[in-house]
């Protein structure tokens, strides 16, 4: 697994696609309101957070937290191990919010 440094988040994308019994999609959460060039993705790993005047900053996110991040903002990777997971490096400053 890869560690994230310098201010980055490893997260894996979120399934929020809900199918019916006969296989159709139906658009919900972000999609449904228009978000399709936005990513909902659950956190897996956190950078060390940096110093400050010497002075180590507090965390806002923690694994786990559910957060939104515009799709260009962000570095995807494809893992050797898991080809059907959606894995995305990103920075702290551009995560959007926590869901």
């Amino acid at each position: 697994m890869i560690k994230p440094a310098n201010g980055y988040v490893l997260c894996k994308k979120s399934n929020v696609e809900k199918k019916t019994e006969s296989g159709i999609i139906v658009a919900t959460g972000l999609r449904q309101k228009g978000y399709d060039d936005h990513i909902q993705a659950e956190i897996i790993d956190i950078a060390i957070d940096s110093l400050i005047d010497g002075i180590e900053t507090k965390e806002l996110f923690i694994k786990g937290d559910t957060i939104l991040f515009k799709k260009g903002l962000s570095e995807k990777l494809e893992l050797e191990f898991d080809s059907k997971t959606e894995y995305y490096l990103v920075k702290k400053d551009d995560i959007m919010g926590i869901l």
